[in-house]
């Protein structure tokens, strides 16, 4: 029978017939698609969802961490500051030393000049410079320096005795800081 249909109409019925076939195949994939996309869908809204309370916890957490780190900061500037308010008040303090050396000085001593200095938290050795009324006086002197509790050596060089009055000195006194 259709050896029977003309040539011409026989090329429109199959050209019709393919257009047909691909516009079935069509809806079917279009059809195979939308319901994919609608069961999908609340997939699609689950993740979403979740990556945005994600990104919420996320971006809570990194403030929370910027927060720690710059209290971490500051404690520990804090910290240092401690550490050194604890280091000044355990070191020696200079005045109580110049007092003892003012307290023991007696007659016939004239201080000129006192070098104290701190060295690394330590105190290096003290420089008395003055003038002694006779080698008495300048004996004594020594002596009554010697017997503060936080000195370890009193030098006074032996050039120091060689006049009997009016005697320019030097002396170096070593102290001992734990002793203080």
């Amino acid at each position: 029978m259709t050896n029977l249909i003309p040539p011409n109409s026989k090329k429109q019925i199959v050209r019709l017939y393919w257009v047909r076939v691909v516009s079935v195949w069509g809806l079917f994939w279009a059809l195979a698609l939308l319901i994919s996309a609608i069961l999908l869908y609340p997939t699609y809204l689950l993740v979403t969802g979740t990556a945005a309370a994600y990104a919420e916890t996320a971006a809570s957490v990194t403030e929370r961490t910027d927060i720690y780190n710059d209290m971490v900061a500051e404690l520990n500037k804090s910290n240092q500051e401690a550490k050194a308010i604890v280091r000044m008040s355990e070191s020696p303090v200079l005045s109580g030393i110049l007092q003892d050396i003012w307290g023991v000085n007696g007659q016939g001593i004239a201080i000129a000049s006192i070098n104290l200095v701190r060295q690394a938290g330590d105190i290096a050795p003290v420089a008395l410079t003055g003038e002694a009324s006779d080698r008495q006086a300048l004996a004594s002197f020594r002596d009554r320096l010697e017997a503060l509790a936080y000195v370890e050596k009193v030098d006074l060089p032996i050039e120091n005795l060689a006049g009997s009055q009016d005697i320019s000195f030097t002396i170096t006194v070593t102290v001992n800081s734990q002793n203080i």
